[in-house]
């Protein structure tokens, strides 16, 4: 009686390593999947905007009007425009 118990045990033993490492291998393979980088994008780009916004309503909160202060520096258009392209930042570093 006690082998058949060591038995069963050894056997869920075994079965419970086993699922644990088709559940590592299951998701060692979804985390490079291009689906895990959409999704992971997605979710970032949410709390950036849901951030975003919420630090412009806590400006505007505060009293600072965009007559008397100007947020140019949250126009995300103009800052872009104003980056330098690649090959500009490349000759500005040069001598």
């Amino acid at each position: 009686m006690k082998k058949a118990g060591e038995e069963a045990e050894e056997r869920i033993k075994r079965a419970q390593e086993e699922a644990e490492a088709s559940w590592e291998k299951r998701k060692a393979d979804f985390l490079k999947k291009d689906e895990f980088d959409r999704l992971c994008s997605t979710r970032a780009l949410s709390f950036f905007q849901q951030g975003f916004d919420g630090c412009l309503a806590q400006i505007r909160d505060n009293g600072y009007s965009e007559a008397e202060h100007p947020f140019s520096f949250l126009d995300v258009l103009k800052s872009l425009e104003a980056l330098p392209d690649d090959g500009e930042a490349g000759l500005s570093g040069e001598k």
